[in-house]
């Protein structure tokens, strides 16, 4: 295999923040402090409400629905067993596959790479609280509020769970003494 390509790539991990490279001696991980977290929350917190309102503005069809509630079926299956990579996985796909029904693909591009960027910091922290970061309740309930094409219902419900995930990372960076993850 050619270097090209895992320079590139490694070029575009920097531009993201995710690695620093150091001429000569490599790359080294960068980790995500507690106000990079805090600042992927407040973008969130902007794109997501406008994301699923879209979704529900447009409405679901039955195979859409039947492919969401196969992913809360995941989800719920991760939290029986204790997985929270899995779970995460689940949860990413779920909010992502609501995020394409609106069809802003500028917009599913930016929640995807938001999403990754704070994929690591996410699973850590839930397998140190020792429970799935959310109820699957809660994905039940926003699906509803698409199906039913309340988009005001389905912005609100997912702004108070971002915020909600969001204090509960701030309490756990507090608690155990986080400077870095």
């Amino acid at each position: 295999m050619s270097r090209t390509p895992v320079r590139e790539a490694l070029i575009r991990l920097e531009a993201e923040g995710l690695l620093e490279l150091m001429p000569r001696r490599g790359a080294r991980i960068i980790g995500v402090k507690q106000s990079d977290l805090k600042d992927v929350y407040e973008i969130l917190e902007v794109l997501l409400p406008v994301a699923v309102a879209g979704a529900a503005r447009s409405g679901v069809d039955g195979e859409q629905s039947a492919f969401l509630e196969g992913l809360i079926r995941q989800l719920e299956r991760a939290a029986d067993d204790k997985s929270a990579e899995r779970w995460l996985e689940a949860d990413d796909q779920f909010h992502l596959a609501l995020t394409s029904l609106h069809g802003n693909m500028r917009l599913y591009k930016q929640m995807r790479d938001l999403l990754d960027q704070i994929f690591r910091p996410r699973t850590v922290l839930a397998k140190l609280r020792e429970q799935m970061p959310v109820e699957p309740a809660y994905h039940w309930a926003l699906l509803n509020a698409v199906d039913d094409l309340r988009p005001e219902d389905a912005a609100d419900r997912v702004l108070q769970n971002l915020r909600a995930n969001r204090d509960g990372f701030d309490d756990m960076f507090e608690r155990c003494g986080l400077k870095v993850i």
